[in-house]
C-alpha cells in the first residue's frame, strides 16, 4: 500500500461536490437534522459557502487519496493559518466502500496531519456522525478526543 495525498483537479471536483452535497443532506436528515425536503439545497448552500472558489479555495485543502494509480478515497481540510493557535479542521474523509477495512482511511488521516504540521498548524479537528462507529473508532484511536457533544431528543 503506497497511499499518497494529490490536490484535487478541478474536473474530480466537480463530481466529488455533487457526492459529498447529497451524502451531507442524507447525514443531516438522518441525523434528525431537517426535513428531507430541502435538505440537498441547504447542503449545497453550506457547501458553496465554504467553498465559492471549488478547490481554489483558500486556505482549503482537497486531496485525492490515492493508491498507486487508483483513487481510492478524498479528504478536505481548512487551514486557519491567520491566528495565534494555527488549526486544521477536516470537513471531510471519504473512503470508496469497496476500499474500507484496508487501512487506507487510518493512512489518509496520518498523511493530512503530517500537511498539517508542515503549514505549522498545532490543532487539527472533525466532525463526525454519531451513528459512524467505525469513523468515531479510527479516530479515538488515532487521538481525537470529543470536546463538545450535542444532544437531541425527538419529541413525537
Amino acid at each position: 500500500m503506497t497511499v499518497q495525498l494529490i490536490p484535487m483537479k478541478e474536473n474530480e471536483f466537480v463530481e466529488y461536490v455533487e457526492v459529498l452535497i447529497r451524502d451531507y443532506a442524507s447525514d443531516n436528515v438522518e441525523a434528525g437534522y431537517g426535513d428531507a425536503a430541502d435538505a440537498v439545497e441547504r447542503s449545497r448552500k453550506q457547501t458553496m459557502e465554504l467553498l465559492p472558489q471549488g478547490v481554489k479555495t483558500p486556505n482549503h485543502h482537497i486531496y485525492a487519496v490515492r493508491d498507486g494509480d487508483q483513487r481510492i478515497g478524498v479528504i478536505w481540510m481548512r487551514a486557519t493559518l491567520d491566528t495565534v493557535l494555527k488549526t486544521g479542521f477536516i470537513f471531510d474523509i471519504t473512503i470508496e466502500e469497496s476500499q474500507r477495512g484496508k487501512g487506507y482511511g487510518k493512512q489518509a488521516m496520518l498523511l493530512i496531519e503530517d500537511k498539517a504540521k508542515e503549514m505549522g498548524i498545532h490543532q487539527i479537528g472533525l466532525h463526525v456522525f454519531a451513528k459512524n462507529k467505525v469513523a468515531r473508532s479510527l479516530y479515538e484511536k488515532l487521538g481525537y478526543e470529543t470536546r463538545s457533544l450535542n444532544m437531541t431528543k425527538m419529541l413525537t
